[in-house]
């Protein structure tokens, strides 16, 4: 910043003068004075006359403070004025890094690609006074170093259980830096702090157990101890059984990176993780389909308003007059592929030809839609299989929403409220149909909504045709990627599975299925349909499962019977026949220890993923909402370790509105939170086998505050207290000077 000519304000003895000497300016000490009693004299000419001259002095004294100060104003102004927003944004800069470095940490992105060693190497400690012996950012390179030699080292493919003794010691490096925050004090009965070293009675399962330990306390914000006291012992011994049978910690770490996961998925504007949009490629895509897609009617799987819905699509678009047409999506095709996927799609009759002219037309321009393939991570030989998806923007901007059988769609989560008894264990069947969507052909009615914006070449033109005008593509099957396809798909797989469980003897009616709109079932057989997959939970005792795990149980029989007459294939690869462990929407289910977590192969990824950020000490935006969506999911199933993850979101917020590729510097905070997860993830399980509480609570949170209410006993007016409970939390929430902040 350049130099400014500054002013100095002279500053007179009268503006500082006291009462006293104010007085004496004023010319009060020429009155006569007067004592208690005495009359006041009647000055003389003489002494008024000395008077007024003193006055004019004063006058002329205070007239010639006033230009100065008026001098001084207008030169201060003139250098206020001078000086730019930059050089003023400079300044605030310059105070910023001040306080960073005296900080110790810096909390905003930087445009950096890379942590310069500045943040890490300051000279102060977080949270306390400056210490020249040592760098309050040594402990953190430390931790870092330690975990960038492990991914580069011959263990990087090591199973979880493998990372105790190295995410142990890497936490308590990070949380080694002076903290101004009361810690909570502990007594003799207190459970923490948990003893982070090994005791013979509690260490059976390697180094992985002292740093669930080292987890606990950091989340419960307590320093680590090495001592066990009588309380904390009994609770160590319970966490060792935990850790004991964990399956988790048997799954080894993949070899997977930011840099060749993004080859195959991406995060969406929302922060959701999706699959990235390939060329569709005709050798990928045939693999995939059976030989029955398009060959059954739609019509004849329907009924009820579904069935209207499909007979009478025209009726169900907006209005003409509201109707738009924007820019169309790309058919993703290379031009030398182009031929052969148009080929392939009619010959196995998923799509039809039809001229251009034939389309609906909006303003003169003609509706058409656009063409991608998603990776569907398997492999046909060498051939890695893809799925065919129909991008319909634009008609579904022009179709209103059917509902169908979308509300029945069942949540992984309700399997939370499943109670097993003493003795019981739960044997689980799945089903899976191949190309579900591609089965039916749909009207010809919507045929002319559903074109792509890719011309036909010549020699694909049907006999007949005028070649003279513009062919294009248009699908015959139900299309992946319409607004409706969920609730009219699901509609279709329901009427099967009920007519086929409706056959048995004696029938299994629908309150035995599973579904998100209705109350969780505890009869000893469910089953829940997924679209287009199928899955059947039975409660047996250990001696009958010996007898009739891996067999077909009747219900499961019976129901392929139904698919072979509708015509509907199955996924022999996905058929999973009495097992006590097994896949279920996502969800790993033991039905012999009785629990439910995450999957163990896509928790693995996530913790190798995490790693990779913390040893690196930079992240995206993109990356942070990669792991940090993984968590979540691995949560999911033991919601309090949410309470583990705060700085992470605020890393992802403080983000926003930059380039979400450019890799910033990850706050410490946010570090200690990854790794900390990352040992508390042997607790993400729940238990079918936990006790019920008669203590039932609702509540709900919004921006501005959140509300809860609890509610004990099974009083017969227990459900309307509970709905009004609900009401009066809709209402707090939506009125947030009612919230409890």
């Amino acid at each position: 910043m350049r130099e400014e000519k500054v002013v100095a304000v002279k500053i007179e003895p009268v503006m500082m003068a006291s009462p006293r000497e104010k007085r004496t300016e004023r010319g009060e000490e020429h009155l006569p004075r007067t004592t208690h009693g005495e009359r006041r004299k009647r000055p003389s000419a003489a002494s008024l006359g000395e008077g007024v001259a003193c006055g004019k002095r004063r006058e002329e004294k205070c007239d010639a403070a006033g230009k100065e100060i008026l001098v001084a104003e207008d030169a201060w102004r003139e250098v206020a004025e001078s000086i730019t927003l930059s050089e003023i944004d400079a300044l605030i800069s310059q105070a910023r890094s001040s306080a960073e470095e005296a900080q110790g940490s810096q909390f905003e992105p930087t445009w950096t690609d890379s942590q310069p060693l500045s943040l890490n190497s300051s000279g102060a400690c977080q949270g306390s006074g400056s210490s020249k012996e040592s760098h309050s950012q040594a402990p953190l390179l430390r931790a870092r170093a330690l975990v960038r030699a492990f991914l580069d080292g011959p263990e990087r493919t090591c199973s979880l259980e493998g990372l105790g003794g190295l995410l142990k010691d890497v936490l308590i490096m990070f949380e080694s830096f002076p903290c101004c925050r009361p810690r909570p004090t502990t007594g003799r009965k207190d459970i923490f702090p948990l003893p982070v070293s090994e005791h013979p009675e509690t260490s059976k399962r390697g180094q992985f157990l002292p740093l669930v330990a080292a987890s606990l306390n950091s989340m419960y914000g307590v320093d680590h101890s090495t001592e066990a006291r009588p309380s904390s012992l009994r609770v160590m011994k319970r966490l060792a059984a935990v850790v004991e049978h964990s399956e988790i910690l048997a799954e080894p770490l993949p070899e997977v990176s930011f840099s060749t996961l993004f080859t195959t998925k991406g995060v969406d504007y929302q922060g959701d993780e999706i699959r990235v949009a390939r060329k569709v490629v005709w050798e990928s895509i045939e693999a995939s389909l059976p030989s029955q897609v398009g060959t059954l009617d739609i019509r004849d799987f329907c009924h009820s308003g579904v069935l209207h819905y499909i007979n009478h699509f025209e009726e169900f678009l907006i209005p003409a007059a509201d109707q738009m047409v924007g820019k169309p999506p790309r058919v993703f095709v290379d031009d030398d592929e182009w031929g052969r996927v148009a080929n392939g799609l009619l010959d196995r009759g998923i799509c039809v030809a039809r001229k251009l002219s034939d389309l609906h037309f909006i303003d003169g321009s003609p509706l058409v839609n656009g063409l991608f393939a998603v990776s569907k991570d398997e492999f046909h030989g060498s051939v890695e299989l893809c799925r065919l998806i129909m991008n319909l923007k634009p008609v579904n901007a022009l179709a209103r929403p059917l509902e169908g059988d979308t509300c029945t769609l069942p949540m992984v989560t309700q399997l939370g409220s499943l109670y097993l008894e003493e003795g019981e264990l739960l044997s689980i069947s799945s089903e899976d149909l191949r190309c579900y969507f591609y089965l039916f052909s749909i009207p010809e009615a919507w045929q002319k909504y559903m074109g792509f914006g890719r011309a036909l070449p010549l020699g694909l033109v049907p006999e007949g045709g005028h070649r003279d005008e513009v062919w294009v593509l248009c699908s015959r099957v139900l299309p992946m990627g319409f607004l409706n396809s969920v609730g009219i798909a699901q509609h279709i797989h329901r009427n099967v599975v009920r007519k086929a469980m409706g056959s048995l003897y004696p029938p299994l009616g629908g309150e035995h299925e599973l579904r998100r709109d209705r109350l969780f079932s505890q009869l000893p057989t469910l089953y829940r349909v997924y679209l287009d997959n199928f899955d059947e939970l039975r409660k047996t005792d250990r001696r009958l499962h010996e007898l009739i795990g891996g067999h077909t149980s009747e219900s499961v029989a019976r129901l392929r019977e139904a698919y072979a007459e509708a015509g509907l294939p199955t996924h022999p690869k996905k058929t999973v026949r009495e097992v006590s462990s097994a896949e279920v929407q996502g969800a790993w289910i033991n039905g012999e220890q009785g629990t439910m977590s995450a999957k163990p192969s896509k928790i693995s990824r996530y913790v190798k993923l995490a790693l990779e950020l913390v040893g690196r000490g930079v992240a995206s935006q993109k990356e942070l909402q990669v792991v940090g969506g993984g968590m979540v999911y691995i949560a999911m199933f033991k919601r309090p370790l949410l309470g583990a993850l705060n700085h992470l979101w605020r890393a992802i917020v403080a983000l926003e509105g930059l380039p979400r590729d450019r890799q910033y510097p990850l706050p410490r905070e946010a570090m200690v939170e990854l790794v900390r997860f990352v040992g508390l993830v042997p607790l993400a399980f729940s238990s079918f086998r936990s006790d019920f509480d008669d203590m039932v609570t609702a509540s709900d949170a919004s921006s501005s505050g959140g509300v809860s209410a609890p509610l004990e006993g099974s009083h017969p007016m227990a459900r309307q207290q509970l709905q009004a409970m609900f009401a009066v939390i809709f209402q707090s929430v939506m009125t947030p000077a009612r919230c409890c902040r």
